[in-house]
């Protein structure tokens, strides 16, 4: 599937909270619908992640302003991040609010989110970034993707097309105009499953109010195939998200609106374990219309160019100029048992990283400098290939996976 088509997933996964086809689900899409129509909007509210990953304990605290104009495709969000603690040893905080501005397709955020969040994580800023001098770096959401998220309007459109009468049931309770959704980790696999089976049955509403690029003959042609991985993956899920649980509850009145999220994720993958949780308050309230103006002192990249800025400053802080970089096309790309692997020693020649074969262990070793990675390989037609998520676990190598294929960074 293209990425537009997996950008409107996305969209409407974020409003399956909202729709049900129980009397409860459908009054609160009907409420949902009313707030959807305000073309001006003030939100404010305050947001707490917090994790632990093999015994290590992060917590973040932030609060929030902004302002929306859906009539026109803009809004502006200011976020004041005030608590980070890491295993219970809290950071004395003091960085810049965090600004960010829509404008129809393009996004920009204040470059000082990225500089401080490196100073605080101990990690050098690169040189990459550290040459913008711009104060906000933009990101065209359009050119050269078809990953744009759909306006709210037509993602309610399409939501209403999609569910009214659909298999879909969301467990929504009601008192009054208050509604609250609780969900147990199976819920969230099989409603997630359930949603996606209506999306591909509905490609012709979808195209008619978003053009993916993908038509119902392209997903009739790979039904069977998607209808049996999404079986396959519900199985697989299910298992390493036991005990995950969500609670939304949303309160309505005449021109407000309040929503409290929170969400306790449980990941087990064999014996690592680890714990996301995230709770959100937000109040909004229909608005008057409000100046807006996007920053004049700002760089605009597209989506391709920004991910390689991010690529460099999550290499530690190396410059552009000293990265290494090698992309493998999709042609290159072997599939095995639902894993994509890459030519390994092709790759690594390209990284100056040298590749050699140990018949004790019988692993490829990889060298980079002075460190050494044993890895699993397997052979085809006498070429060495690599899993992609084999080669994710390498220290030296930063790994992107995406439809264009497979991109390494040393």
């Amino acid at each position: 599937m293209k990425k537009k088509l997996i950008a409107v997933i996305m969209t409407l996964l974020m409003l399956l909270g909202t729709v049900g086809c129980s009397t409860e689900g459908l009054n609160l899409y009907e409420e949902m619908k009313k707030t959807s129509a305000w073309e001006y909007a003030e939100s404010k509210g305050n947001v707490l992640v917090t994790a632990e990953v093999q015994g290590q304990k992060f917590e973040l605290g932030a609060d929030f302003s902004g302002y929306a104009n859906t009539k026109e495709t803009q809004a502006y969000v200011e976020m004041q991040i005030n608590t980070i603690k890491f295993s219970n040893m809290s950071l004395d905080v003091k960085m810049s609010p965090v600004k960010m501005y829509v404008d129809n397709q393009t996004l920009y955020i204040s470059k000082t989110y990225f500089t401080e969040l490196m100073q605080v994580s101990g990690a050098p800023i690169s040189e990459a970034l550290n040459s913008i001098e711009a104060e906000f770096i933009g990101i065209d959401l359009n050119t050269g993707t078809q990953a744009a998220m759909l306006d709210q309007k037509k993602a309610m459109a399409l939501t209403e097309a999609l569910f009214k009468g659909s298999e879909v049931k969301v467990p929504v309770t009601q008192n009054g105009r208050t509604y609250t959704i609780e969900l147990n980790s199976d819920q969230m696999v099989d409603l997630s499953v359930q949603f996606i089976k209506e999306v591909m049955n509905n490609m012709d509403a979808i195209n008619e109010l978003s053009g993916t690029g993908v038509t119902q003959k392209d997903i009739d042609e790979n039904k069977e195939e998607v209808e049996l991985a999404l079986v396959q993956g519900q199985e697989m899920v299910k298992p390493m998200l036991a005990g995950s649980k969500a609670t939304l509850k949303y309160v309505f009145e005449d021109n407000t609106y309040k929503e409290d999220m929170d969400i306790a994720l449980k990941f087990a993958f064999g014996e690592e374990k680890i714990n996301l949780n995230m709770a959100v308050n937000a109040d909004s309230k229909k608005s008057a219309k409000k100046d807006f103006k996007v920053p004049s002192s700002n760089v605009l990249y597209t989506m391709e160019e920004f991910m390689q800025l991010l690529m460099s400053v999550n290499a530690g802080g190396v410059s552009t100029e000293d990265t290494k970089l090698v992309q493998i096309s999709p042609e290159q790309i072997i599939t095995r048992n639902q894993e994509k692997y890459i030519p390994l020693r092709g790759a690594m020649s390209q990284l100056d990283a040298a590749v050699i074969y140990d018949a004790k262990t019988k692993k490829s070793v990889i060298i980079t400098d002075n460190a050494e990675f044993a890895v699993n390989t397997i052979i085809e037609q006498g070429v060495s290939y690599i899993a992609v998520s084999e080669l994710s676990k390498v220290d030296a190598l930063y790994v992107i996976d995406s439809d264009e294929g497979v991109t390494v960074l040393r």
